[in-house]
């Protein structure tokens, strides 16, 4: 049977490829996409989720969530980011579909605590403002959730300039990523660390043009998109680009595209040049509870292998 998943977005180039292998891949269904304030305000990120799936003809909820982080006000108000790298749409065409009427939030919490969501792993993308609303208020969600595979978070660098050990998703709602780690689910983190080992190049974006299916036509545009922003704004110019937060899907197909490690890890919450950052007891120092499965390598081949699977694909 495919592995149920639904997806939590900030829509965003990534998030793009990775709604559009999680509706393609036959080994995943894909029961729902939310949506969230991070790359882009949500108002564009759920536009952007609509329009993916109208591409490639997949018939997948969208549900509207939060426009603010979970306790600062607009922290942070993301407009110039998303001009810079992963502009405010989608260079595909406008969606007719629309976002169903329900809150993203009370949609998680109706379908895990109905009882729906008991083989449904939870795999956000973006900042995790979303989740912890959820959490905090049915705090018996968490028992209700069978795990969260995360993109997010880094051991050995980061990517934002003011707080330099920080990523982006966790810098944007560091309040929430921590209520999120500490929440008891069992939780398998995606990090910078094994996402900036698994690029895409315009080679790969040829391949993706040749493929000639909606789903890999698209991937293009938002492959090349990427490359093209990250070339102007990176401190390390490149070509070869980490589409992040489709690795988190390749690793619910199969395991074995990464490598974890059972640690705790935290959130930083109040530094000056640290806020955002998580923090990772590799070697068990603190002697807490391990809270997290923290991926620390990749096996690339088998991440574009289930990425070109997933785009020959049509619906």
């Amino acid at each position: 049977m495919p592995q149920k998943l639904i997806l939590d977005v900030d829509t965003g180039t990534d998030d793009a490829l990775a709604l559009t292998i999680a509706a393609l891949n036959p080994g995943l269904e894909l029961v729902a996409a939310t949506t969230v304030n991070g790359n882009v305000e949500v108002e564009y990120a759920t536009e952007n989720t609509l329009r993916v799936f109208d591409a490639i003809n997949a018939k997948v909820p969208v549900y509207r969530g939060l426009d603010q982080p979970f306790v600062r006000p607009d922290f942070p108000n993301p407009r110039g980011r998303a001009d810079d790298i992963h502009g405010r749409y989608l260079q595909i065409p406008v969606a007719t579909s629309k976002p169903q009427p329900q809150h993203a939030v009370d949609f998680l919490i109706e379908y895990y605590m109905s009882g729906a969501g008991k083989d449904t792993i939870l795999c956000p993308v973006g900042p995790l403002t979303n989740i912890a609303m959820a959490l905090r208020l049915e705090p018996r969600l968490a028992a209700h959730i069978p795990e969260m595979v995360i993109m997010g978070g880094g051991r050995l660098d980061g990517n934002i300039t003011t707080s330099p050990m920080a990523e982006y998703n966790i810098w944007c709602d560091p309040e929430g990523a921590r209520v999120v780690f500490h929440s008891g689910v069992k939780i398998t983190l995606v990090p910078l660390d094994v996402t900036r080992k698994a690029l895409l190049t315009p080679t790969y974006c040829d391949q993706f043009e040749q493929i000639g299916t909606p789903g890999a036509k698209a991937s293009a545009v938002f492959t090349r998109k990427l490359m093209e922003t990250e070339y102007t704004h990176s401190p390390v110019p490149s070509q070869h680009v980490p589409m992040h937060d489709s690795l988190v899907v390749c690793a619910v197909i199969d395991r074995s595209v990464i490598t974890t490690k059972h640690v705790y890890a935290d959130v930083e919450t109040f530094g000056e040049t640290t806020v955002g950052q998580t923090v990772i007891d590799w070697f068990g120092r603190t002697r807490k509870e391990p809270n997290i499965h923290f991926a620390y390598e990749v096996d690339q081949s088998k991440y574009i292998g289930l990425v070109m699977e997933s785009l020959k694909r049509t619906l």
